[in-house]
């Protein structure tokens, strides 16, 4: 499938790939590890296959300012919308099927893990091996999920009972609205999850805005009017146009600022305890305290910390 979405920016580039055989030589397989082949999972078992891909990316989560997080996002509906228009379905987007490539200030969104990824249908149904991951699986998907599920117990107890009844083949009704759905759940799962970037865990409530205006995006009516790409990107280009570059950027700068000014004091504080009341720097203290300890100590880690209201750099 990477094939067939070759030359689509976003989607990565396969560099080699072998089959993971075990130790008595034969290639590892889902099938081995099954009871039987059930033919409600017929079609479904898979390879053990190692991927060599580029380029390196780095995880959704791990983004360094809120315009980059929307651009990866809205990045990731374009490369759908291109697999749609190579009659592909991903059919898997999850949180950590979407990466981020590139340095933050001309960052892309990176789709991978085409595995699951099908030709799309005439009547839009497919195995339902692959599709997709629970937490980001649509509603549609897990409510045709949990009654398959009861179909299955109920057939497996009829089963039971007659050793020549066979289980039908299990498929599921399966879109490119499906596929946006699960882009929606990673992009507020990482909305509640996170309050800032580089992992950022969120420690209040989450107020209103971009995820709420998704969410309600198109969906009176009983979803009569279908969500198209062109709804969701329009959405994702409009916010975009309102957030400033490198705003939390700006923010750990401030908290460096602060940082600096704090550590100046104790270090101040420090070298009046020591012996003198006189106000030192940070770069006569770290001097002071290296002619000390001797030219022999090689192991003295120095940081450097650049305060944004003055030109002292502190280094200890």
């Amino acid at each position: 499938m990477l094939k067939a979405m070759s030359g689509v920016h976003g989607v990565p580039e396969l560099i080699d790939h072998w089959l993971v055989k075990r130790s008595d030589n034969i290639v590892d397989q889902t099938r081995d590890y099954r009871r039987a082949e059930n033919p409600s999972i017929q079609g479904t078992h898979r390879m053990h296959v190692r991927l060599v891909m580029k380029p390196c990316a780095r995880p959704l989560h791990a983004f360094q300012t809120l315009k980059e997080f929307v651009r990866v996002i809205r990045d990731i509906a374009i490369i759908q919308c291109k697999a749609v228009e190579r009659s592909i379905l991903h059919r898997d987007c999850s949180l950590y099927n979407v990466m981020i490539m590139g340095k933050p200030n001309d960052s892309n969104g990176l789709l991978f893990d085409w595995e699951f990824a099908v030709f799309i249908t005439s009547n839009d149904e497919y195995s339902i091996g692959g599709t997709g991951t629970i937490p980001f699986m649509s509603r549609a998907l897990l409510a045709q999920m949990a009654e398959l599920q009861t179909k299955v117990t109920q057939q497996e107890a009829c089963k039971s009972s007659s050793k020549n009844l066979a289980l039908p083949p299990s498929r599921v009704s399966q879109s490119f609205a499906d596929d946006l759905e699960s882009l929606f759940y990673v992009f507020t799962y990482v909305c509640i999850k996170y309050s800032g970037p580089n992992d950022e865990e969120r420690q209040e409530p989450v107020p209103d805005s971009l995820p709420d205006s998704w969410s309600t995006l198109d969906l009176e009516d009983n979803m009569e009017t279908r969500i198209t790409f062109d709804h969701v990107l329009e959405l994702l280009e409009c916010h975009l146009a309102t957030l400033q570059d490198d705003e939390e950027r700006s923010s750990t700068n401030e908290k460096l600022r602060k940082s600096a000014e704090e550590l100046t004091h104790h270090m101040n504080k420090w070298a009046a305890e020591a012996g003198g009341s006189t106000s030192i720097s940070s770069p006569q203290l770290a001097k002071r305290k290296k002619h000390e300890a001797g030219d022999s100590d090689t192991s003295v880690a120095h940081a450097m910390v650049e305060s944004e209201d003055s030109d002292s750099i502190y280094d200890f």
